[in-house]
């Protein structure tokens, strides 16, 4: 069973992604090179870092900064973990989580 923290924080992951498709279209992350999103992983560190470090931004801000940070990392799980085989097909590294 997921821990309560666990599930609430991949809600709110979620709900940051959907925001993001809202705006800008579907997902495409797996496009991405990991040098990107890595860096993107990276100025997103350092916008939580400056949330945490000035108390005076909302938690929500800093709950936000979290997600972005959070979502970065899933991306480039979810890039390592897919592997596409010469015949096109996908498989897959891990066996975290449900069947795919």
């Amino acid at each position: 069973m997921m821990r309560k923290s666990v599930h609430d924080f991949a809600l709110a992951m979620d709900k940051k992604l959907d925001e993001r498709e809202a705006r800008n279209g579907p997902r495409g992350w797996d496009e991405c090179d990991r040098e990107y999103l890595l860096e993107r992983m990276l100025d997103e560190f350092i916008e939580l870092r400056e949330a945490v470090r000035y108390w005076n931004v909302s938690s929500r801000n800093i709950c936000d900064e979290c997600c972005d940070v959070a979502n970065f990392a899933m991306m480039l799980f979810d890039n390592h973990d897919r592997v596409k085989t010469s015949e096109g097909t996908v498989t897959f590294h891990s066996n975290i989580g449900p069947k795919r």
